[in-house]
């Protein structure tokens, strides 16, 4: 698992995506950003 920090930077990322991309792509690139932490 990885910490609260790490989901932090990896949500924190995901929300600069949005104005730069599709938001669905966002969506489903920090959840699988999510589950590659949760699995890790």
């Amino acid at each position: 698992m990885c910490t609260v920090y790490e989901k932090f930077l990896a949500f924190w990322a995901t929300g600069k995506q949005v104005f730069r991309q599709n938001r669905a792509d966002s969506k489903q690139e920090y959840r699988l950003s999510f589950l590659r932490c949760l699995f890790a």
